[in-house]
């Protein structure tokens, strides 16, 4: 999925202090989105924005994917991408911006 202009233009591969990273995140039905949000922002606490979206709701399953700059520290950011990874949620950090 490719990134709106203006983040692509101040993205970075590296993590420091003030920036957040850009996760392209696949839904394949096994998560609905409405839960996937209520994970990241009630379980984790972890506040984000919402930067693109192109999915599909089918039935009770949702598919597509979307790129979410998680507005969180390292640590908090490790633990959605760990989250993500134990739910066999498909998921690439695309960057920091």
């Amino acid at each position: 999925m490719a990134l709106p202009e203006e983040i692509y233009n101040r993205l970075g591969n590296t993590y420091s202090e003030g920036l957040f990273p850009i996760i392209e995140v696949e839904l394949n039905g096994n998560i609905s989105f409405e839960r996937l949000i209520d994970a990241i922002y009630s379980q984790l606490k972890i506040p984000y924005r919402l930067l693109k979206a192109d999915i599909e709701f089918l039935g009770n399953g949702n598919f597509g994917k979307l790129l979410l700059e998680l507005r969180a520290d390292k640590e908090n950011t490790d633990k959605a991408i760990q989250y993500l990874n134990r739910k066999n949620i498909k998921n690439a950090v695309k960057g920091y911006a």
